[in-house]
């Protein structure tokens, strides 16, 4: 079996690249921001980029498409890139808050 790295999954499926993307660029600039909220997802705001990330690759992810996309290596490795991509929390989010208060 062959193990592919971040970017073979990307010349696979082109959304993960997109994701990438998104995850980097999540603050947006604004007073307050939250990675982990970015990552499992905010309220009714819709999937967060893990949810995001289950969609497109490993055992559940959705459609059809290249085997190896399929695959716990493609999850792993991809599951690691996303998740180090969004900035640091900034502001008075539950994560600062904590850390405030310890």
């Amino acid at each position: 079996m062959s193990v592919y790295g971040f970017d073979e999954y990307v010349a696979m499926d082109a959304r993960i690249g997109h994701l990438l993307r998104e995850a980097e660029s999540a603050d947006e600039g604004g007073h307050r921001f939250c990675r982990f909220e970015a990552w499992y997802g905010e309220g009714s705001q819709g999937l967060g980029f893990r949810g995001q990330v289950n969609e497109l690759v490993g055992y559940m992810r959705e459609g059809i498409g290249p085997v190896p996309l399929g695959t716990s290596n493609a999850y792993d490795v991809v599951y690691e890139r996303i998740y180090g991509a969004p900035p640091d929390c900034k502001g008075r989010c539950a994560c600062n808050s904590l850390a405030l208060t310890a």
